[in-house]
């Protein structure tokens, strides 16, 4: 019963502990994504001085390099495993954006370095999606996929509502002291880190799971074949 479901494998207390933990993850991704995003026109707005036509152009840049991302996902997993790239992608979202905000400055090779790292962060938090749910979805049984994909959605919307709620004030905020910009993207940071350790730590299956990780490596996370009944 329950989320874990049953198909002939056992999922216990300790796989759904793993399943929640995962979700908590996938929300503070969704958090990250909507605050870098609602957060980057008014960064350039204020600092640049940047229009509508300017942000979209960048925005466009962005969702090229985004495209391109989620079309390497599957090779980085083969090459490297899920729990690596969705790791190092959560740490290069987190690195790349904290340091757009912070080292930006008031001339060219500035502003095109802080478009570039901008544009990273929103990339890495993007193609990092679909490899986060794939790790939850070990945790979960095949009977319980629609129920778990199903709860991965509703941590993801909060958080993104979280992000879209918090960033304004954060923002604004942190423009009243003395850290300028940098604080919202300074605690998305530190999330990210967390969520990237919590990732690491997590997923890390018992021996009778270990032959379904490798095969789903090896998938990638656009193949979402379960290989429950495989092993």
């Amino acid at each position: 019963g329950g989320l874990g479901g049953g198909d002939g494998v056992e999922f216990g207390w300790c796989m759904r502990v793993k399943f929640v933990i995962m979700s908590v993850v996938v929300a503070i991704q969704g958090m990250c994504l909507s605050q870098a995003t609602i957060l980057w026109p008014f960064f350039l707005r204020d600092n640049y001085g940047w229009d509508t036509q300017n942000y979209s152009i960048a925005l466009f840049v962005t969702s090229l390099t985004t495209t391109g991302g989620l079309g390497l996902i599957p090779m980085f997993e083969r090459r490297w495993g899920s729990r690596p790239t969705a790791v190092f992608a959560m740490l290069l979202a987190g690195a790349s954006g904290m340091l757009s905000f912070v080292m930006a400055k008031q001339h060219t090779v500035a502003i095109m370095l802080h478009v570039a790292l901008m544009g990273t962060c929103i990339t890495a938090l993007t193609v990092v999606d679909p490899c986060l749910k794939s790790l939850a979805s070990l945790c979960m049984s095949q009977g319980a996929q629609g129920r778990s994909f199903g709860f991965m959605a509703t941590a993801q919307a909060i958080g993104s509502m979280t992000g879209n709620l918090a960033a304004p004030y954060l923002y604004s905020t942190s423009n009243h002291y003395a850290m300028g910009s940098s604080l919202p993207m300074s605690i998305a940071c530190v999330l990210l880190l967390v969520a990237s350790g919590a990732t690491y730590l997590v997923i890390v299956p018992n021996p009778r799971e270990k032959a379904k990780v490798h095969k789903l490596d090896y998938l990638g996370p656009l193949m979402p074949k379960r290989l429950d009944k495989e092993s």
